[in-house]
């Protein structure tokens, strides 16, 4: 993965080369045992070109077993994040973005009654393909590998050693093309919690008791979902860690059938500060009909939401300090979207950790807290390690794996939006034009120069912002909001400093959020200028850093 700032524009086991012999709702029947072959084989290659091309490690015991690996040593808690003590993450499966957020979502609860709750991260991305290495992204901040890429079919151990001894790059990752369960040593966000005295539990729906996962080198036999059990150990990252799974005490107490989660809720003090959440086969999506009869797809995915959400919701702990994330682990595949954003690209083990591109495509997200500002959007490019290292800030731990790549945007005030700092709140992406609000604003006397006499002259912006440093990359995320009364608000953004362009933006919905270039040491301020439109004057503000 590359350490440079980027953007761009999944499925379990599912379209290209998932389960083995398996088909799914997003199975291509003709020739897919070649395609398999054909697609692990390419892979396969890449893996070993890029292996090749690296000079080997002395092979003495230290480096075969790491303790640690690479984490961001910057720790405490940002100003720009809340007092945010508990934090529930929910999964679906194999969603592009527009499917799950569109006006035309088959998930009407989730993409309108709780969506107008809370903020819409619109450009959230996927990390690989297919769906293992995504749910390894959001607790460790590793990336894939090839059985990773083929959603772990043999519940093996990471082949740690296959190109020598264990070694690590400088992106925190554990170098070894093959398997899966990472070996002792490597940390998680549950360990760090561990560690900072904090507590986490992951509720898997459908498992059948605590800690359920195959035999260590045995195939895996809940890749396909039954009419009796739709628990997959695939969509349930704490499986493949041994530091959880060689402890069966602890792995019973923590990773547990999602029944128990209605009884933790109860209380504060019951409440763990990470809920890792993850619905079975059947309820997060992926398949379509569902083994035991029901719908599937997103229709199963809103009755879960509905059974679920307002439970959290209603809860202590939640209403206290909570946070809820939904997103899905990847696109509808790779022939779907394979894209990706925020600088990620080529990682030591996977040459292209999309298959046929650089991620898991456009999925989106949605944030609701009582910090967060409701029907509201951010633009802003995140995926699942600036999720990773966006808990990890509010818990005031280190950055694990790729969580800690330079210039990866975390939540910041366009997320966190509600004003809770003090400011007032309001300066949000807004919600996200469509059509024929944009047809309706063209078509109205405020915005027609030919309807209203009064029009001819240029109205006066109101120019709003907020701006904070990006710590460890020195750019700046600035959040600007222009109004004019019963105008919509179009045209150009720009931030400058002692008069150079240092960011440019698009209004949308007279909003838009910047992540500016490289700034010297010492900036405190910024000008934000707005360039004027037919009906509106340009404006401008002067921001200081927070």
């Amino acid at each position: 993965m590359a350490g440079a700032e980027g953007s761009g524009d999944e499925a379990g086991s599912d379209p290209v080369i998932g389960r083995v012999g398996v088909p799914t709702r997003h199975a291509r029947p003709v020739m897919r045992g070649a395609m398999l072959l054909l697609v692990a084989g390419l892979i396969g290659a890449l893996v070993v070109a890029t292996h090749q091309a690296a000079p080997a490690s002395p092979a003495s015991p230290a480096a075969r077993r790491p303790v640690a690996l690479n984490a961001d040593v910057a720790t405490g808690t940002a100003a720009y994040v809340p007092p945010i003590k508990h934090v529930f993450v929910i999964n679906i499966e194999n969603e592009d973005e527009d499917n799950t957020w569109g006006d035309a979502s088959a998930a009407p609860y989730l993409a309108t009654t709780l969506r107008e709750q809370g903020v819409l991260l619109n450009n959230y991305y996927g990390t690989a393909h297919n769906s293992e290495p995504n749910y390894i992204a959001q607790i460790s901040g590793q990336g894939p590998n090839l059985d990773m890429q083929l959603d772990c079919q043999v519940y093996k151990n990471h082949d740690e050693n296959i190109l020598g001894p264990t070694t690590t790059d400088p992106g925190g990752q554990l170098i070894g093309s093959g398997g899966c369960i990472f070996p002792k040593g490597i940390p998680t966000i549950a360990s760090q919690l561990d560690a900072a005295g904090l507590s986490w539990r992951g509720y898997m729906d459908g498992m059948a008791a605590p800690c359920e996962h195959p035999v260590v080198g045995t195939v895996d036999d809940t890749q396909k979902a039954t009419a009796t059990s739709e628990y997959a150990t695939r969509h349930d990252p704490f499986m493949y860690f041994h530091d959880i799974i060689d402890d069966q005490a602890y792995c019973d107490r923590h990773v547990v059938p999602l029944t128990d989660l209605s009884s933790d809720l109860a209380s504060v003090a019951t409440t763990p500060n990470l809920s890792y959440i993850t619905p079975d086969l059947c309820d997060d999506g992926h398949d379509s009909p569902c083994a035991d009869g029901e719908p599937g797809g997103l229709a199963s995915v809103d009755a879960f939401m509905r059974a679920w959400v307002p439970k959290i919701l209603a809860s202590p702990a939640y209403q206290q300090d909570g946070m809820l994330v939904i997103t899905s682990d990847e696109s509808d595949g790779p022939q779907s979207d394979s894209s990706a954003c925020c600088g990620e690209g080529s990682s030591p083990n996977a040459v292209l950790p999309g298959i046929v591109g650089p991620g898991g495509g456009r999925i989106g997200a949605l944030v609701l807290s009582r910090f967060t500002a409701p029907n509201t959007w951010s633009t802003t490019p995140y995926n699942h390690y600036a999720l990773l290292a966006s808990l990890e800030e509010i818990f005031g731990l280190p950055k694990l794996g790729y969580a800690s790549v330079p210039n990866l945007d975390r939540f910041g005030l366009d997320v966190y939006n509600s004003g809770w700092d003090g400011s007032g709140g309001g300066i949000t992406d807004g919600p996200a034009p469509t059509a024929s609000s944009a047809a309706t604003a063209a078509a109205s006397p405020a915005a027609s120069p030919a309807a209203s006499p009064a029009a001819s002259q240029a109205a006066s912006p109101t120019v709003a912002a907020r701006a904070w440093l990006l710590r460890h990359s020195h750019r700046a995320r600035v959040l600007v909001r222009v109004a004019v009364p019963d105008v919509a608000v179009a045209g150009a953004v720009l931030v400058t400093y002692h008069g150079r362009q240092v960011g440019r933006a698009i209004l949308h919905h007279g909003a838009a959020t910047i992540t500016t270039g490289r700034l010297p040491a010492g900036v405190r301020r910024l000008v934000v200028e707005y360039l004027g439109s037919p009906t509106v004057s340009s404006g401008r503000t002067v921001v200081r850093m927070r």
